[in-house]
Order: C-alpha cells, then sequence, then structure tokens
C-alpha cells in the first residue's frame, strides 16, 4: 500500500496539460481473475470489483493504480476444497495493481492498447489440517479429531495483455481488456485475467 502512495504522488506531480487534453481516467471494473497449476490439479478462480485511476504521463504512456476486492475459490487440493467450506472467510480477497500502458490506436472515439501490469493479491486460505483418531478393539478409527489453521497470504504476479475503450457519451468510455500471467512470476500456475467496466476520462 506505500508503493500505492507514492506512485499516486508521482502520477499528480506529472504536468503535461493532462486536464486541457482530457488525460485522467478514473475507472470500475468486473474482473475476473482464473489460473491453474501447470504440475498439479489446482485450480483458482476469483470474481470481484476494480476501481482504478490512471494518468497519461506522455501522449500515448499511461501510468495507473488500482484497488480491487472480491471472492475466491479454490478446486484441486484439500486445502483449497477445505477453505471453500467457510463461507466468511472466501470474500476476504484484495487486489493491488500498477499498470503501464501505451495506446497503440488513439482516436477520439476508440482506444487500442498494450500494457504490463504488477498485481499482488492478499486472501485467507488453509495452511494446515491436522487430524488425529484411536481405532477400537476391531481397528475401526474413533474419536477422530480434525484442527484446521488459517493464514494470510500475499502473492505477486505479472501480466501483459490489451485493453479496447470505446466512447459512449461525451467523457465515458466502455473498457475492456484481457492479460495473461507471465510464468517466472507466477511460479507453475498459468493465469488469466479479464476485466469489462465503464471509464470517466477528464
Amino acid at each position: 500500500m506505500k508503493i500505492g502512495i507514492i506512485l499516486l504522488l508521482v502520477l499528480f506531480s506529472f504536468q503535461v496539460n493532462a486536464q486541457d487534453l482530457k488525460k485522467n481516467r478514473f475507472e470500475i471494473n468486473t474482473f475476473q481473475n482464473r489460473g491453474s497449476n501447470t504440475i498439479g490439479p489446482e485450480s483458482v478462480k476469483t470474481t470481484g470489483i476494480n476501481i482504478g485511476y490512471t494518468r497519461y504521463v506522455l501522449n500515448r504512456l499511461n501510468l495507473g493504480v488500482a484497488y480491487g476486492f472480491g471472492e475466491f475459490y479454490g478446486r484441486g487440493s484439500e486445502l483449497l476444497e477445505r477453505f471453500d467450506d467457510f463461507n466468511d472467510l472466501e470474500r476476504d480477497y484484495r487486489q493491488f495493481q500498477i499498470k503501464l500502458g501505451y495506446d497503440v490506436i488513439q482516436t477520439k472515439r476508440f482506444v487500442l492498447g498494450i500494457h504490463a501490469e504488477y498485481l499482488r493479491n492478499y486472501r485467507n486460505g488453509v495452511d494446515e489440517i491436522l487430524t488425529s483418531w484411536d481405532r477400537d478393539e476391531q481397528g475401526n478409527k474413533v474419536n477422530f479429531q480434525e484442527s484446521i489453521g488459517f493464514s494470510r497470504s500475499a502473492t505477486p504476479s505479472f501480466y501483459t495483455g490489451a485493453y479496447l475503450m470505446t466512447k459512449l457519451h461525451n467523457q465515458i468510455y466502455l473498457k475492456g481488456d484481457a492479460s495473461y500471467g507471465v510464468p517466472s512470476m507466477n511460479f507453475d500456475y498459468q493465469l488469466f485475467q479479464f476485466s469489462f467496466g465503464l471509464t470517466y476520462q477528464f
């Protein structure tokens, strides 16, 4: 979060006639992040809402930050499956993004660009499941007990992709983007990210 505050100060320090050229953007999007482990059965999915601010630092080059929250779901492993049993915890997902974009095509009504993005997510998860039991005279398990431990994790990831903006009315645009997670930072996971929403440019 400290990085985000510093970045916002840097964004506001640029003087590139942003007000005259309408080079500031506020955005609100719905997003979905999907991933799967390339060497295991695990898969994850997150859906939520994202709010962001973007500022052009050059005519086509833009820099932005965003904050999102949503629900995290996992499948394919005991730790992920058991976590989904706790509905009050699965909603506690947060993400922070830093984006660097470039408008390849830029007109008054249409923008097509490419971007690179650093995303860090924070979520609860099951970190251990401890079980214990005794056996009766017939060898059956009795007095079965289970203890589940939770922890808060922070995971970094890096994406590249493209975005598209089309003008709806005056300063309001419809915006969508799709990104692919770079494997080197995403460890053994293959990740995809999609978002769709509205942008106010001023």
